[in-house]
């Protein structure tokens, strides 16, 4: 399970490892890899090897992946250092993290704050990487039931939609089952009524969950919405 779903949505989201996770288009899955800088230019990983080797830790579970984020301000100061995933036994995450920050080398100056990440398994069989990672967006399950209940609301409403489009952006959280824990309004149609029908509709939606390694996780999805007029068309960009 995630460490902290706020953390996975907008810390990994501004880090880039997830694309955000919006849903464009036809909402396909597509695995992505994040491309982050070599290790050397931003750590010093024989040391950091060393560190973590000294440290008693207990192994870990199958299946736990011991991924921390990295954080550099834009001045290139070391920012925080944040294990991703729960379950990590006892004392691992913060003694590992706090090893990472130690070996961390600063960064040039930049427009803006650099993540990236590391792989760090402690113990008597230390590794330190920072390899790309398998991970899959989420897809929109019941696209077609959506579509169909978006388009009964312009219908039902058409004389209160002078408009020939309406366009708008439904924010979603989506729990690693695959359900809705959350629907909002990212950009309105202009139209109070009309955005309340929209986030009920969403509500109904249901995914598949994003993943990483291949372990459901929770995610921050987007998904543009356009309701067409008067033919009271309505569907799923």
């Amino acid at each position: 399970m995630l460490r902290s779903t706020t953390r996975l949505a907008s810390v990994l989201a501004s880090a880039g490892l997830l694309a955000a996770l919006a849903v464009p288009g036809a909402a396909q899955s597509r695995a992505t890899a994040p491309t982050d800088p070599p290790l050397s230019t931003f750590v010093d990983s024989a040391g950091l090897v060393r560190a973590v080797a000294a440290l008693s830790l207990p192994e870990l579970p199958p299946r736990t992946i011991p991924l921390f984020l990295v954080n550099f301000d834009s001045t290139g100061g070391v920012g925080p250092v944040v294990p991703l995933f729960d379950p990590l036994p006892a004392g691992y995450g913060e003694a590992v993290a706090a090893a990472i920050r130690a070996h961390l080398k600063p960064q040039p100056p930049s427009r803006r704050p650099l993540h990236t990440h590391l792989r760090v398994v402690a113990g008597a069989r230390p590794q330190v990487d920072n390899a790309p990672f398998s991970m899959e967006q989420p897809v929109l399950a019941n696209r077609n039931a959506i579509g169909s209940l978006l388009q009964k609301v312009s219908e039902s409403r058409m004389d209160s939609l002078p408009e020939l489009e309406y366009r708008a952006m439904l924010r979603f959280r989506v729990l690693s089952d695959g359900s809705v824990d959350s629907v909002k309004v990212g950009s309105s149609t202009g139209r109070a009524w009309l955005d309340r029908e929209i986030v009920r509709v969403g509500r109904q939606a249901r995914f598949t969950p994003a993943t990483i390694e291949g372990i459901p996780i929770n995610s921050s999805v987007t998904l543009p919405i356009r309701l067409q007029t008067p033919r009271a068309t309505a569907r799923i960009q």
